[in-house]
Formats: C-alpha cells, sequence, structure tokens
C-alpha cells in the first residue's frame, strides 16, 4: 500500500474527487467515455481510476465511464473552489483526449485560442501582441487575421492588434 489516505492525500481538501481504485489497462484494452464535452470521446486506455465526486460543495461529473470495471462512475470531474475551479482527471487520456479536456478548460477561462497551429508552431498572447514561434526544424506557414505569414526555423513572429 503506498499510502493509507484516500487519494489525493494532501490535495483531498481541493480536489473535486477521491481516488478509491485504480488499474492499468492490458494493451488493446479500454474503457469507453461518455462526455457532454465537445471531442472527449474513445476509450480511456493504459490507465483509469474510479472517483468519487468530494468535497462541501461536492465535484460534479464532466465524463463518466460508459463501460469497463468503474462503469457509470465519474472520469472527469469539476469542483468551484474559491474563485477558480478545480478538475480531477481518472484516466491517461489520449492526444485527442487531451485537447478536449484543454480546450474546455481554455473555454471555461475564457482564453483566446489560435487554432489550427501546425505542430511545432506555439502561440501566446502579449497584451495587444499575438507571439508565434516556430520550435521547427522548418519553416513554417501560418495564416493569421486574414493574412499569410511564413515563420523561419526557430524564429518568431509578432502581430499588433492596435
Amino acid at each position: 500500500r503506498v499510502t493509507d489516505q484516500t487519494l489525493p492525500g494532501p490535495l483531498r481538501a481541493c480536489s473535486a474527487a477521491n481516488v478509491t481504485a485504480w488499474a492499468a489497462l492490458a494493451p488493446g484494452a479500454g474503457c469507453d467515455l461518455e462526455s457532454a464535452l465537445p471531442g472527449l470521446e474513445g476509450p480511456a486506455e493504459t490507465w483509469i481510476e474510479r472517483l468519487e465526486l468530494a468535497g462541501d460543495p461536492p465535484g460534479t461529473s464532466l465524463a463518466r465511464y460508459a463501460s469497463g470495471p468503474y462503469r457509470d462512475a465519474p472520469a472527469l470531474a469539476a469542483r468551484r473552489l474559491g474563485q477558480g475551479t478545480t478538475y480531477s482527471l481518472g484516466f491517461a487520456p489520449s492526444r485527442a483526449q487531451a485537447k478536449a479536456v484543454l480546450s474546455h478548460l481554455a473555454g471555461e477561462l475564457a482564453l483566446p485560442v489560435v487554432a489550427g497551429l501546425p505542430p511545432g508552431l506555439v502561440a501566446a498572447r502579449r497584451g495587444q501582441y499575438q507571439v508565434f514561434l516556430n520550435f521547427s526544424e522548418r519553416p513554417l506557414a501560418l495564416e493569421y487575421a486574414g493574412q499569410a505569414y511564413t515563420i523561419r526555423t526557430r524564429d518568431l513572429l509578432v502581430v499588433s492588434s492596435g
């Protein structure tokens, strides 16, 4: 036994859920997910945790397992706490699932999202400036705000909105 405390241990007071069981899944095995979050679909593979909603007020389920040993248990939970929200993710997400969860979080925080960036290109907003950093080994094409740009290898582009 790793700990005699219900996971997440010392973070329990601010958590949306407690972990009551966990399992590593065999290669090719998976537990289907059911969620209203756009793009959060497909099976949870590799690792799953059975979450139990926790807190006062308790967390809410944003996704649940639709099959497998933890069927109907929350797979993703959220809980309002103070001026923010805490989240508990009970599975190792695929790239597409992680993107769906992060897109949801960006929407909840009203973060501006620059869609369709090629791999290796990172966007950051700094005041009136949109900054694009090319971390790839090749020039990258970008279309932003109706303009076409080419960002050289390991270079950056700064676009002013003011």
